[in-house]
């Protein structure tokens, strides 16, 4: 007898075939150490460049010793995703925390650096740490190298274009006036913003931005108004550049700059608790900002959804996003996450106008994390409507390790997405490559069609189900149906059960459950309409 039977009244059950976000294809890249690739992106040619660090020797697709302790490691594919060769930059100590782009077929590559003149660096650090940059061509050949810093330490680089082709770096620096920076520190650790010529690493201009406390740089855009958004954190109190006073130990804090650097505006978003020194991203369309960050605040400050952990013992954290207008008034804020740790690392604005989140969930099925965890951290994918931020899908990748990913959209399709993603995974859960070492790069290329496409979600139903517990029949009751919408049923491990088309006019839906004890999530979608929930079956 199947498990799953379905009667349907008002209207006609049809059962479809149903695919959630699709693996199209998957690929380890690495070596024996540890890898963690950060930067993802295409020359004009089509080709990819995947860059980051990796303390690997010789072995799978690593073709040259380690300097070091960690080096950059750049790797090249064509179109076909075949490595056409890699290369290991680096000197005789840490080289890692790269962050890269590419402008005009030139590769721009900035990493924390506690390397002196060792293996390709040509050049002593000023202090401890500082960023060393470097421009190379698409062979991989350098073209000019330079650090920057002081006597202290500088971390967390970010790299953009300017609108005037000039390249901005960003930082968190500890120095003081010392080496080639020329401004002093407000505070134990401020942002320090660095205008550079592409053509040779030259400075143009400098400044540190902070507070008589701390700061830490998460994100830096350049906005729609053409200004530059730092994304960072800080701690309460009001100082320096720092006018809002904030929330609790550590929030968001965003400022705005115009080109010269000049502070036009900051402002700070958080709770009674930490918001994530380490994790998060800005994005923005015409009349919003979208700020994605990880928090373990309750409802307070400004923030409005609870914590989903609350009431354990530890507060772990959820992705957190924030929907602001171009002043940084807030319009609303969702939280995504269950009763473990969730860690948003990006978010990214699709071309139908889709938000798509990425990071790291230890959580299973709870919150609002429908997907079952594979082992310890899974790489998770949250796709949100960027009206009103209601999640339209969600999946979770990985195998019985850890993994973690970011999100980029594909240059040719809209509805596919790439995913870089660090694994610790040997083939397991839906990870089907194999594990080289402590750590790998693990590429995906991943099929969202069935949520990455033209319809908004303007119109969320409500949805009666009696009795709730319930033994074996359950009776769904709802508004009558204006469009046709698709009803679907999962297990607790995120399983899907059951798929039934609704027709027009529709208002109720009648099953029976033949399955043990259980929590059981429903959903209807159409192309306007759409509501989740869940039953428990006794």
């Amino acid at each position: 007898m199947n498990k799953f039977l379905s009667t349907l009244f008002a209207t006609i059950s049809v059962f479809i075939s149903f695919s959630q976000i699709t693996i199209n294809s998957q690929q380890t890249i690495g070596g024996t150490g540890g890898e963690l690739m950060e930067s993802y992106f295409y020359d004009s040619q089509g080709n990819k460049y995947i860059i980051g660090a990796s303390n690997s020797d010789i072995s799978f697709d690593k073709t040259e010793n380690s300097r070091g302790d960690n080096d950059i490691w750049m790797v090249k594919f064509d179109v076909n995703n075949n490595i056409l060769w890699d290369k290991t930059i680096g000197g005789s100590d840490y080289d890692g925390i790269v962050n890269a782009i590419i402008v005009n077929d030139t590769v721009f590559i900035a990493s924390s650096s506690y390397s002196n003149i060792s293996g390709e660096k040509a050049m002593n650090n000023f202090g401890l740490g500082d960023i060393w940059m470097l421009a190379l061509d698409l062979d991989g050949n350098i073209l000019w190298q330079e650090s920057y810093g002081g006597d202290a330490e500088e971390g967390f680089p970010e790299l953009v274009s300017l609108p005037n082709g000039n390249l901005l770096l960003s930082c968190s620096s500890k120095s003081g006036h010392s080496g080639n920076k020329v401004t002093d520190n407000i505070g134990f650790a401020d942002l320090w913003l660095v205008e550079l010529n592409p053509l040779d690493g030259v400075i143009i201009q400098q400044e540190s931005v902070g507070s008589i406390k701390e700061e830490y740089l998460i994100s830096t855009i350049i906005s729609p108004q053409q200004t530059i958004i730092l994304m960072g954190t800080s701690r309460e109190g009001v100082s320096g550049d720092k006018t809002d006073a904030g929330y609790g130990s550590d929030d968001i804090w965003i400022v705005e700059l115009d080109l010269n650097f000049n502070v036009l505006m900051d402002k700070c978003f958080g709770g009674d608790g930490a918001e994530n020194t380490n994790f998060g991203s800005i994005t923005f369309d015409d009349e919003y900002y979208y700020i994605a960050g990880t928090s373990s605040s309750g409802a307070s400050g400004n923030k409005t959804e609870p914590l989903f952990s609350n009431g354990g013992w530890i507060p772990y954290s959820d992705f957190w996003l924030i929907k602001t207008d171009h002043s940084f008034n807030v319009v609303w804020d969702k939280v995504y996450g269950g009763h473990q740790e969730d860690n948003c690392v990006s978010v990214t604005l699709n071309d139908w106008n889709k938000l798509v989140l990425s990071g790291a969930s230890k959580s299973g099925v709870s919150g609002n994390k429908t997907e079952a965890s594979y082992g310890d951290y899974d790489a998770w994918i949250v796709i949100v409507d960027k009206n009103n931020g209601d999640i339209i899908g969600q999946d979770s990748f990985g195998g019985s390790g850890s993994e973690g990913g970011l999100i980029f959209p594909s240059t040719t399709n809209p509805q596919e997405l790439k995913m870089l993603a660090s694994s610790s995974s040997a083939p397991s859960g839906n990870k089907t490559t194999p594990h080289y070492g402590d750590g790998d790069a693990w590429v995906l290329s991943l099929d969202a069609s069935d949520f990455l496409n033209v319809q908004t979600i303007v119109d969320e139903i409500s949805v009666v189900a009696h009795p709730n517990p319930f033994n074996e029949e359950l009776h769904l009751i709802f508004e009558s149906l204006k469009e046709e919408v698709v009803l679907k049923f999962y297990s607790a491990d995120g399983k899907l059960l059951s798929s039934s088309v609704l027709e027009v006019g529709a208002n109720s839906f009648d099953c029976r459950f033949e399955y043990a004890s259980s929590v059981i999530y429903y959903e209807m979608q159409g192309e306007t309409i759409f509501s989740r929930g869940k039953v428990v079956k006794m």
